[in-house]
């Protein structure tokens, strides 16, 4: 069985397409809409700056006195010598600690802000597993924000993707898939989700918040990249 990656996360890309979001969409009723497709891109993606600190330094304690932002860059960097090209996808408007966030990997009690706040060992143990968790999970496993995917191959190279967040209480929540890139068998998606608004009426009933989009590519996608975006 393949191996798919999923995130935060993490929780902008470069092609936007329109969303498929409807309100039957979400609560599983009304017709099914003809989606768009989405074109590969065709130039491979460059990869960020290098980082001089890796994570294996940090794992066995050659390197001391670590921030949350050089656990960060060391993570990323991890990732993206792996062929994940977070910082272009993203066009490099957030900070790496913030990715981790996007891409459901830093711990909840972390704030984004701070960069220069000292590292535990637990909490890079933490990082260290929540890698490899990432690596392992595969389509249908929610991330940290409640969201998972369900990649169904299609015929003439195409795929189609759903996005979707769980069980809700009412019409007010919304997941939507605001752009996806195919890099070198890769897939990248950035998502955002929308809670109900203060004053706004909303019907009290169970929905399953959903999106969906068609991908067709000639290449095989190999690994998904979940980023939940603003």
């Amino acid at each position: 069985m393949k191996r798919y990656l999923a995130a935060l996360v993490i929780g902008g890309l470069l092609i936007v397409m329109p969303a498929v979001g409807s309100t039957a969409q979400q609560t599983g009723g009304g017709v099914e809409q003809k989606l768009p497709a989405v074109e590969e891109v065709k130039k491979p993606l460059q990869h960020s700056v290098e980082f001089t600190t890796s994570l294996e330094e940090i794992t066995k304690g050659t390197v001391k006195n670590i921030t949350r932002d050089q656990l960060a860059n060391a993570v990323i960097n991890k990732l993206e010598s792996k062929g994940i090209i977070l910082n272009e996808i993203t066009n490099r408007q957030y900070t790496n600690l913030e990715l981790l966030y996007r891409l459901g990997m830093m711990p909840s009690d972390w704030d984004t802000e701070q960069l220069d706040a000292p590292v535990a060992k637990e909490e890079i143990d933490y990082l260290v597993e929540r890698l490899a968790a990432t690596e392992e999970t595969e389509s249908g496993t929610k991330n940290i924000h409640g969201v998972s995917y369900n990649l169904i191959p299609q015929r003439d190279s195409a795929y189609m993707l759903e996005m979707t967040w769980g069980s809700k209480p009412s019409s007010g929540y919304v997941i939507e898939i605001k752009d996806v890139v195919v890099n070198q068998g890769s897939l990248y998606v950035t998502y955002t989700t929308r809670e109900p608004q203060a004053g706004s009426a909303y019907l009290t009933v169970i929905t399953h918040p959903r999106d969906a989009k068609l991908i067709e590519t000639n290449r095989q996608i190999e690994q998904v990249i979940t980023i939940l975006v603003d």
